[in-house]
């Protein structure tokens, strides 16, 4: 059932038609929501990590810059 709503609805009908059944309503998570929790939990781990990615490269080009020596022998160019 869609709804807890349409579930109980659904329970009174079938009650009427026998009072020795027993039914029982189960809430069921909506698939395409946890689908679209799951993805946007997936793409901010992509986004981080490429951050990270991009903050390594941008540290290891700062210090490379920092360590090189000119041709004359001095540290600045």
């Amino acid at each position: 059932m869609p709804t807890m709503e349409s579930c109980l609805a659904a329970r009174a009908s079938i009650m009427k038609q026998d009072l020795t059944l027993k039914t029982l309503c189960i809430p069921k998570e909506n698939d395409t929501d946890k689908f679209k929790a799951f993805l946007s939990m997936f793409t901010k781990m992509v986004r981080e990590m490429k951050e990270m990615e991009s903050n390594d490269k941008l540290g290891s080009v700062n210090n490379g810059e920092a360590n090189r020596e000119c041709s004359d022998g001095s540290a600045k160019c």
